[in-house]
């Protein structure tokens, strides 16, 4: 499998004195050569979602770098060639960084960008979460990312899915099939999730056994019910989500389990 391996790097300096919540964000979002980056005024939402994917990305306990200037990255690895929209975000913040890059080849994508805005909101590297995400009429396909500056630690492969819901969540759940033959490898309930916040589900990719999930296609299922409005009835959502387990994703950036 052929591997394309970009590298998108941009050097600018900015003033310090940014603050985050203010009316108007000193950084608004705007377009450089390889990307939009910057605050948002106002978060987005995605009319007649009532819940929706902010996040898929592999776990990294990589601590903050003592060089302060070392570049942001974020890597993931294409299955196929594919369109797909990459973000990188804060939620607190409404810091938002995407590449303007929206085709991809097979094989492992990396880009990197300048601390230097994040810098100004005192955004850390806990604080990004990514989602690289193919989103066609029938089937929304997800990417994993890996965000880090320097040195990436990976203690153990473990996924990580951040969901956002727009009214509160009296039930949620979901379950990790094998694509190929829907056999459930994980799953579990959560109950009483606010509105308008994050709120996360991990898989180490492993299944129900404890024995190792072979490399593939999988599907990421998630069946909400809403808390209702007085005198309406309870409303139910399921989302589905596919992703490739790609256990070489992080040999190929030089890393192991």
């Amino acid at each position: 499998m052929a591997r394309a391996r970009p590298l998108l790097v941009a050097a600018l300096v900015f003033a310090a004195g940014a603050s985050a919540g203010a009316d108007a964000p000193e950084h608004p979002i705007r377009e450089f050569d390889d990307r939009r980056e910057g605050i948002l005024e106002q978060r987005t939402i995605v009319p007649g979602e009532k819940i929706s994917l902010y996040a898929a990305f592999i776990e990294n306990a990589e601590a903050e770098p003592a060089d302060e200037t070392s570049p942001f990255q974020v890597a993931f690895w294409m299955a196929d060639s594919a369109s797909a929209n990459v973000l990188v975000r804060d939620f607190a913040t409404l810091y938002q960084m995407e590449p303007l890059q929206k085709e991809f080849l097979p094989g492992l994508w990396q880009f990197s960008w300048p601390p230097d805005i994040a810098s100004q909101y005192e955004i850390e590297l806990a604080d990004l979460s990514p989602l690289a995400l193919h989103m066609p009429r029938v089937q929304r396909t997800v990417y994993p990312a890996l965000v880090f500056r320097e040195r990436p630690v990976i203690t153990e492969l473990r996924y990580v899915f951040s969901l956002v819901p727009r009214v509160p969540v009296t039930l949620l759940d979901w379950d990790f099939r094998e694509s190929e033959s829907a056999e459930t490898v994980h799953s579990g309930t959560l109950r009483g999730i606010p509105a308008d916040r994050p709120f996360e589900v991990t898989w180490t990719p492993k299944n129900e056994d404890g024995e190792p999930a072979p490399a593939g296609i999988y599907d990421f299922f998630v069946r909400t019910s809403f808390q209702p409005q007085p005198g309406t009835p309870a409303r139910k959502v399921v989302a589905k989500y596919r992703f490739h387990h790609v256990p070489e994703f992080l040999e190929s950036l030089g890393l192991s389990e």
